[in-house]
């Protein structure tokens, strides 16, 4: 009971952090209960994510189409790296919460699974066709409907987990470098946009073969054939050999998440956070009104977490 209500308050702290922007405007509307209208905000988005993606899904028979699965599955994956490294940057460092754990008795693993559980809350909404991609293969490939739902819900799970250990690890490996720590604001910057850029050239690469509106199947994107293979044959040599290599490629990023990340979370936040500059602000006389407003979303333009919500929640989809 005790776990539990440590758990519970980690993660409605978390909440906040998740996106900034959206906690602000809640808080201004004079919202009480801020983290369940947190939530409800992803379970609205999850739900106009299933009903748009949910009916395109729906009339593709991905069993013959390994290519479009494919397809599919690796562009929802890049769309949860998008948002998983902006979140995960954000709940972890631009939180500066860690400090206040300190005196209280929070281990660093339930501080670590709390936060993960928020960003899990913030991705989900936009991976969660992969749910029915994944259901919709199993069903036409004449599985049992039962079987199809376990199967589905099972992999769904592990590409969850996979995605959060490559965001956490991407993150975390490059906020321990010493260039990240000289020039933490610039290299903030580039860690969101090069993520973010990496997957719009990711997702134009994708569409390439896509010119001719009348091909059968796209190519196959090979590290995501695997899923096609669980999905569409998990008994059979492929998809026996797919689980097998899928989960122990997640047991691999786990023992690097917990032997390079949570022995020194507390540190490694700790130590980004002390290396902040104070800005000085400097006073300019005789400026008109309008050169006021340029400087001042100038300053906007360089707050690299805003800019990238704003972004990846508006020009990425």
């Amino acid at each position: 009971m005790v776990m539990s209500k440590q758990l519970k308050s980690l993660i409605a702290t978390s909440l906040r952090y998740a996106n900034p922007q959206a906690t602000d405007r809640l808080r201004k509307k004079g919202r009480k209960n801020l983290s369940q209208a947190i939530i409800n905000q992803y379970l609205l988005s999850g739900l106009v994510f299933l009903a748009v993606y949910g009916s395109m899904l729906f009339m593709t028979d991905f069993a013959k189409m390994p290519g479009t699965f494919t397809y599919f599955a690796m562009l929802f994956f890049l769309l949860g790296l998008s948002q998983g490294v902006s979140i995960i940057y954000n709940i972890f460092f631009e939180s500066k919460d860690l400090g206040s754990y300190l005196p209280l008795p929070f281990k660093q693993s339930q501080i670590f699974i709390a936060k993960n559980i928020v960003v899990a809350l913030s991705v989900v909404p936009f991976i969660i066709p992969l749910l029915i991609l994944f259901f919709l293969t199993s069903l036409k490939s004449k599985l049992n409907i039962v079987l199809a739902g376990v199967i589905s819900s099972l992999l769904f799970i592990v590409v969850l987990l996979i995605l959060f250990a490559i965001c956490s690890l991407i993150v975390f490996g490059i906020t321990k470098t010493k260039v990240f720590q000289k020039h933490k604001k610039l290299m903030t910057t580039l860690l969101l946009w090069v993520t973010m850029a990496l997957v719009i050239i990711g997702i134009m690469l994708m569409n390439q073969d896509t010119a001719d509106s009348y091909v059968a199947d796209r190519n196959i994107i090979l590290p995501m054939l695997p899923l096609f293979h669980i999905t569409h044959a998990p008994f059979s040599s492929e998809g026996l050999i797919s689980i097998v290599g899928v989960v122990g490629f997640l047991l691999i990023l786990a023992f690097l998440v917990k032997w390079q990340i949570l022995p020194q979370l507390y540190e490694q936040v700790t130590n980004i956070s002390s290396t902040e500059q104070v800005v000085r602000r400097k006073h300019k006389k005789n400026q008109n009104l309008q050169q006021i407003l340029r400087r001042y979303n100038f300053e906007l333009v360089k707050n690299p977490s805003l800019i990238t919500q704003v972004l990846s929640s508006s020009l990425v989809f």
